[in-house]
């Protein structure tokens, strides 16, 4: 329907309708050749170009998963949703430790009452605890440094773990709060 110079009168009663009218889905605007290409693709659970145009995390009391709209190369919207990922933050390894000292210590703040608090009397609810190396973030480092990376099920008892060892100063990496995804 065409609506060059044409007056169109909508009220509260027929908005709806007025407006299917005017405007076309968005399948209509799409070339249906490109649309079939695309689809078959996907059928054959081959590779698709993908334009990312926004990125969202799962709300913060969900298990942590990526939401990423973008289009295909059709012009279909899209999203993809990434699950199995899992928030982190990395603590300086005591070298004069080993590896199980060093977990135990770690657990032992899992225990503290300014985080069960925060939490409100829950535990902490962590996918795994590792050991891996690397090097600082900040300055030269010529030697690999060990951390002790702990991986949480839900991103609300990443930033309250994280809060906790800002408030006893203990030194972290990977500790941005406010947007995890960058990480990833």
């Amino acid at each position: 329907m065409k609506q060059h110079n044409q007056k169109i009168y909508i009220t509260k009663y027929n908005y709806e309708k007025k407006l299917d009218d005017i405007i076309q889905n968005r399948d209509y605007y799409l070339n249906k050749l490109d649309l079939n290409k695309v689809h078959n693709r996907v059928l054959k659970k081959h590779d698709l170009l993908f334009l990312a145009n926004d990125v969202n995390e799962s709300l913060i009391f969900e298990n942590y998963k990526l939401i990423i709209h973008g289009i295909l190369q059709c012009g279909s919207k899209t999203t993809v949703i990434i699950n199995n990922i899992y928030p982190y933050v990395d603590l300086v390894y005591d070298e004069s430790k080993d590896d199980k000292e060093n977990i135990t210590y770690l657990k032992s703040l899992f225990k503290n009452e300014r985080l069960i608090k925060m939490l409100k009397g829950k535990s902490i609810d962590f996918k795994s605890i590792k050991i891996v190396e690397g090097k600082r973030f900040m300055y030269f480092a010529e030697n690999n440094s060990k951390f002790i990376r702990i991986y949480f099920n839900k991103l609300y008892h990443r930033i309250c773990f994280i809060r906790l060892l800002n408030k006893l100063e203990i030194e972290s990496f990977n500790n941005d709060v406010s947007n995890y995804h960058r990480v990833v």
